[in-house]
């Protein structure tokens, strides 16, 4: 059965790939991504032995993270957990079974980059790293022009008239949460999760999410407001709130993951990144390929060739943006890492404002690419 997942998997992301290739959106060769692209700080002594470097690029920003907290991972008996955590007066918060990392807090006025570095010297530490923070990668501006000519240029129309689906398919956006009273929306939903605090709402308390589910997912011919590329009855919408007001963790969003992945999602859309590689996430990453899921990420805004992660992972589609006249946008990463290109400049979608409440807005990113071809993703997984 796995195998057989394993095998529609990846004729899906093939079948994605060459359609939006066939109308010239196709941004840069595909090549390879390797799984544990080089650039980051956390230490993997499991695969090299060496920590990973950085990049070479002396612009990009330092990396950001939850203060005082250290994941790591140990490759030993309980015994030896326990005298790490002993020796350097770690507090454990969390303890996950499934990926096998422990999620610690250090003592106040810790320097955290000689903490990695010493724990990384532990011969039973298998990995360790800070709890890195990701962004969004989308940014709201005015609506001057036509309000969704993305739909046109992906032949959209053509799409919902061919479609035959058969089944239901489950998209799940990682994300701010979504307006779950938006009257484009509300009828697509199904339950979602909040892990930055599972014991509130998926409410979208920014207006992210809301507006790359309105891209993703909002009902089509309802008479009313936009349309989603997967806007037909068989493609659900699942809310998962992997940000607060801060962004979203290697916790938030690595829990997001795992249970979209357990509660039937097909699709996941990530729209968020950083420029930095978490072994906790590319953990979380490979169990959700191992059921199936096909997992789309915003390459990133960065204008350069620096990809985000976890678009920069090779089990993940990585999306660029382009604008009216398919040019790359000139806010989008770019370069041989990219996988495919989609409309993201100017894009018109559903939104949640603190002051007008459900509404629509333009926003440009490769966040709002991301979405554009996971629901096409989803289009053709319900076909099936």
């Amino acid at each position: 059965m796995r195998k057989r997942k394993k095998a529609k998997l990846i004729l899906v992301t093939v079948l994605v790939l060459s359609l939006i290739a066939s109308e010239g959106l196709l941004a840069a060769p595909m090549m390879k991504k390797t799984g544990q692209v080089s650039g980051s700080p956390a230490i993997n002594r499991q695969r090299t032995g060496q920590p990973a470097l950085q990049r070479l690029n002396p612009d990009r920003p330092k990396p950001e993270f939850r203060e005082g907290e250290i994941i790591f991972r140990v490759d030993g008996k309980p015994a030896d957990e326990a005298a790490i955590l002993k020796k350097y007066k770690l507090k454990t918060l969390r303890r996950d079974r499934r990926l096998g990392y422990i999620l610690a807090e250090a003592p106040a006025g810790t320097d955290m980059s000689r903490l990695v570095k010493d724990l990384a010297k532990e011969k039973s530490v298998q990995y360790v790293q800070p709890n890195y923070i990701y962004k969004p990668l989308g940014k709201p501006n005015d609506p001057q022009y036509s309000r969704q000519w993305a739909m046109t240029r992906i032949n959209a129309e053509q799409g919902w008239s061919v479609a035959k689906p058969k089944s239901n398919v489950i998209i799940a956006i990682l994300d701010t949460g979504v307006d779950i009273n938006h009257p484009d929306l509300k009828a697509k939903l199904v339950s979602g999760t909040n892990t930055v605090n599972p014991l509130k709402s998926t409410r979208d308390g920014d207006g992210h999410g809301t507006h790359v589910a309105g891209i993703a997912g909002a009902v089509v011919n309802n008479g009313m407001g936009v349309a989603g590329v997967a806007g037909i009855p068989q493609v659900k919408i699942m809310p998962v709130k992997v940000f607060d007001d801060w962004g979203g963790s290697d916790i938030t969003i690595s829990d997001g993951i795992i249970w979209a992945a357990d509660h039937g999602a097909r699709v996941m859309n990530m729209s968020f990144g950083s420029f930095y590689e978490s072994k906790v996430l590319n953990d979380a990453i490979n169990y959700a390929y191992d059921k199936g899921v096909v997992m789309v990420a915003a390459a990133g805004n960065w204008a350069s060739q620096e990809i985000s992660y976890p678009a920069a992972l090779t089990k993940v589609i990585a999306v660029s943006a382009v604008d009216k006249n398919d040019n790359l946008a000139d806010f989008s990463s770019y370069g041989p890492q990219i996988d495919v290109s989609a409309p993201g400049d100017e894009i018109y979608s559903t939104v949640w404002n603190p002051y007008k409440g459900s509404t629509y807005t333009e926003m440009s990113g490769t966040s709002m690419a991301s979405p554009m071809v996971a629901g096409l993703a989803a289009l053709l997984l319900a076909q099936d």
